[in-house]
């Protein structure tokens, strides 16, 4: 799934009205299993890879997997989840900030396994180096990816909504604004893109 949608839900399940720290780790816990492929995408464009050998070549480098299986890793978020009950009666507040980011990280692990195809992580690492390969893609064409893409922008469009009518402080309505732009700019990026080539 696109990153805003797993923040949206990190947020919608996760998030409270006027409790900023929850809220930005519930945000953390949709992005940060993703970053290593912003870092990917940013250091590449700088160098002026072409889209297409980004995403056919670069990706699916060894390296470049290794990074990305250690932030889709479900052992590694279930360990902090643990870590955090652990720390649930000493530290109350630390602990409950440190489970909702491990939670709003092992909900992205969740929205992923079932939407991957030929990209899919590898969610057990380092247990084990098993894909799940979905029939079901949330972007390839090939594999349901439009109705998919539908589907995804359909909710993200719901939960930005919800959202927006739970959270009344103008930055955070702001914020939750952008994310619903992302639901256009991001397909028609990628649309011209797949035109221009």
């Amino acid at each position: 799934m696109m990153t805003q949608t797993h923040i949206l839900t990190g947020v919608a399940l996760f998030g409270r009205p006027r409790e900023t720290a929850r809220n930005w780790m519930a945000v953390a816990g949709g992005v940060i299993p993703d970053f290593a492929i912003f870092v990917l995408y940013a250091i590449e464009k700088l160098k002026g890879t072409p889209e297409s050998k980004i995403w056919s070549e670069v990706y699916f480098s060894d390296f470049w997997q290794d990074v990305v299986a250690v932030g889709n890793s479900i052992p590694l978020w279930v360990t902090l989840a643990f870590v955090a009950w652990l720390l649930r009666k000493r530290f109350p507040a630390a602990a409950l900030l440190l489970g909702i980011f491990a939670g709003s990280c092992l909900l992205h692990m969740g929205l992923d396994f079932p939407v991957h195809h030929d990209d899919a992580h590898r969610h057990f690492f380092p247990l084990s180096d098993f894909r799940f390969h979905s029939p079901i893609s949330y972007w390839d064409p090939n594999h349901y990816g439009v109705p998919f893409s539908i589907f995804e922008a359909m909710l993200g469009i719901g939960l930005s909504v919800l959202l927006i009518r739970r959270f009344k402080k103008p930055g955070a309505r702001v914020a939750l604004g952008l994310l619903l732009t992302g639901y256009l700019l991001v397909p028609a990026y990628f649309f011209w893109q797949f035109v221009g080539n």
